[in-house]
């Protein structure tokens, strides 16, 4: 819940040493069992082959690279969004909302610029038409996110979201429970 407070105040004045940091702590990440269906639902040629994530690692892509012979598109930073096209390729789409781990990942709330807000507003919005979304392990903790999550997602849309609580729990933002 304070990740990017802590992460604030460790490196405040050496971003370079808290991105060492995180590089240092995923350089043996592994994808866990449950990538492997993910990734070959990725490849089933449904259109169902996005993932917007807004986690910095690279295990999506690792997933696919052990499991599938699948090569995905990434997008790994706002302002490489003109290159996601939504609906017309069948590759696997993997969208990092908050930068790859090698993009100076954003991992403070307070710079989410309106740059990036503007870069993903769009992709997203379009994202949520046309996909049925599956949320996987977000608290609702990005308020830049969640605030385009509750703008721009049609309310005559279905969206699965999966937690290992109720929604009721104290796991959740409570602007996650109002928008569920």
């Amino acid at each position: 819940r304070y990740y990017d407070d802590l992460f604030r105040l460790r490196y405040f004045y050496r971003r370079q040493d808290g991105y060492k940091f995180l590089e240092d702590s995923m350089k043996d990440a592994f994808p866990s069992l449950g990538y492997h269906p993910l990734a070959l639902f990725l490849t089933q040629k449904n259109g169902n082959n996005l993932v917007i994530t807004l986690n910095f690692d690279s295990l999506v892509e690792d997933a696919l690279a052990l499991y599938t012979t699948e090569k995905p598109q990434v997008i790994n930073h706002e302002h490489l969004t003109k290159y996601l096209d939504l609906g017309n390729t069948k590759r696997p789409l993997v969208a990092k909302l908050h930068h790859g781990l090698f993009f100076a990942p954003i991992n403070d709330s307070s710079k989410v610029s309106e740059e990036w807000t503007k870069n993903w507003t769009d992709k997203l919005s379009h994202a949520f038409h046309t996909f049925t979304p599956i949320v996987i392990g977000y608290n609702g903790g990005d308020v830049s996110f969640m605030n385009i999550l509750k703008d721009k997602f049609p309310s005559d849309k279905q969206l699965y979201w999966c937690a290992l609580h109720a929604p009721n729990e104290e796991y959740f933002n409570p602007e996650v429970r109002k928008f569920l």
